[in-house]
């Protein structure tokens, strides 16, 4: 069977065997089963239409010449003893070019997309284990960018397509996780999304009630203290209210949360102890009017917003 890996860098294997194309034969056949929706049945793309996406930049004599050699090492490459002419790269009789999708193949950004259309049908609130683990497999196959590297228009305009699908996959699998009580798989996917696009304010407001949940409430502040330096650092403002609403109201819960007890009357001993246990108790004092005192600043720069 052979095997094309289009995320992250490109591999393609033919029964296991790796196949070492030239970068131009990759990129053809890239653009021939990506832009599957014109395939042979269809009659498959005129040769124009393929110089124009991937040899726009020359003449077009030296255009036609770079197609036709491309298309003899992807055909080279790809073809095998036990593969006849036309088995995976279909010419038709006027001259189309086009991926036979009737080969038997595998490729990894066409199974990633089923597997994201069909785990994201329906409602959020109806979403089952069985799409949820369409979508972990969709996670999986998405490695890294589609052809890492490679910059032409036409593999961009596809990259950010994929890449959106890949944001909505994690998307759904976070509030997927959550509702049914996992939470660190959620907190996975939200680090996640925001690893791809770290401006997403709803994501860091997610992430900081998550953690709420699951109880770590430090890490629930320290969020908020990630969404506020990238905001300013990449667009110059503050956190929205609501986001800033929600800090305050982490804090005012983790005030009485890490109250440590009443420090115990000094038994019996030493001056030393005594005044130990009591500089102590002033230590904790001082901290806890500290959190306060942020808990109140932040309340008030809510009033004036």
């Amino acid at each position: 069977m052979l095997r094309i890996h289009l995320f992250g860098s490109v591999q393609i294997t033919s029964d296991h065997q790796p196949l070492n194309l030239q970068p131009t034969a990759q990129n053809l056949l890239a653009f021939l089963v990506l832009y599957r929706r014109h395939h042979f049945a269809q009659s498959g793309y005129r040769r124009d239409v393929l110089i124009s996406q991937l040899w726009h930049d020359h003449d077009e004599k030296q255009a036609r010449r770079c197609l036709s050699t491309t298309l003899w090492r992807l055909r080279q490459g790809l073809e095998s003893e036990t593969n006849h002419p036309d088995v995976f790269i279909a010419t038709a009789v006027t001259g189309e070019i086009a991926f036979n999708f009737e080969s038997e193949h595998w490729i990894d950004a066409i199974a990633f997309e089923a597997n994201v259309l069909q785990g994201t049908a329906g409602p959020l609130e109806e979403m089952d284990a069985t799409q949820a683990q369409l979508l972990e497999e969709a996670r999986q196959l998405y490695r890294g960018d589609l052809l890492e590297g490679n910059y032409s228009d036409w593999v961009i305009q596809e990259r950010e397509r994929l890449n959106l699908l890949y944001l909505k996959c994690l998307t759904r699998l976070m509030h997927y996780y959550e509702r049914v009580g996992r939470y660190e798989d959620s907190i996975s996917c939200g680090q996640a999304i925001l690893g791809v696009d770290p401006l997403r304010e709803q994501v860091h407001r997610h992430l900081m009630r998550t953690y709420m949940k699951s109880g770590q409430r430090a890490l629930a502040a320290q969020q908020y203290k990630v969404c506020e330096d990238v905001l300013a650092k990449e667009l110059a403002i503050l956190p929205m209210v609501e986001t800033q609403m929600l800090c305050a109201q982490i804090c005012a819960t983790a005030v009485p949360a890490d109250t440590p007890s009443t420090p115990p009357l000094p038994e019996p001993g030493t001056l030393q102890q005594a005044l130990q246990q009591l500089k102590t108790a002033m230590q904790d004092l001082d901290r806890l009017q500290n959190q306060l005192q942020q808990v109140k600043q932040v309340l008030a720069e809510l009033g004036a917003a």
